[in-house]
């Protein structure tokens, strides 16, 4: 009997179609559910688009669960740049997903191209800083500051009812505020080339 490939192996070991089905339900619930009604109050604007900026970002704890290598390290033992090439294509593939989602829920909810962006940059964000946790912390608590992050953000992280923001409330800048999408992107970057290489921590 022929054995899978390696990347049909890898698929299977981070959960298969299951937890693809799962972040991309998330994506859709956590973007489909921001209320429309916050933004036909002229000063709420900023309010409703700081809850859509980290709504978006709650996909990324649903892929936490497909990160973790099974069986204590025993990929390990498999050759080295393959195993990279899966752990980058797997991690590729959620984030396709959840943008994708994400962007097609804000499109048809007709919320506007600067909505889209804003829910792209979130989720890369949040996505980023996940896996760069899940590699540097124990998998298990590597939601936690993407969780603090995104509290603290919708807690205080804006000033006034126009949502403006402090600096450190990556989450609530307005979508055309580079500095927060270079931060969004680099992260993003930085956590895809660092679990490719190294994989979630152990424990």
């Amino acid at each position: 009997m022929r054995l899978p490939s390696l990347p049909v192996l890898f698929a299977r070991s981070r959960g298969g179609w299951p937890p693809l089905v799962v972040t991309g339900a998330v994506a859709l619930i956590a973007v489909g559910g921001v209320p429309i009604g916050l933004r036909e109050v002229p000063l709420s604007d900023g309010v409703a688009l700081v809850t859509l900026g980290i709504s978006s970002v709650a996909p990324a704890f649903g892929c936490l669960g497909s990160l973790v290598a099974p069986g204590g390290g025993v990929e390990r033992m498999l050759p080295r740049w393959p195993l990279i090439g899966c752990r980058g294509a797997w991690v590729l593939l959620l984030t396709v997903l959840v943008l994708g989602t994400e962007a097609a829920t804000t499109t048809v909810r007709g919320l506007g191209p600067e909505s889209v962006l804003l829910v792209v940059r979130s989720a890369l964000l949040g996505l980023g800083l996940v896996l760069l946790c899940a590699v540097v912390l124990r998998p298990a608590v590597a939601w936690l500051p993407l969780a603090l992050l995104a509290m603290v953000s919708w807690l205080c992280g804006t000033v006034d009812l126009a949502g403006t923001a402090l600096w450190w409330a990556l989450l609530s800048h307005p979508v055309h505020n580079r500095p927060a999408a270079v931060v969004a992107g680099g992260l993003w970057l930085s956590g895809v080339v660092l679990y490719a290489l190294r994989d979630a921590a152990d424990g």
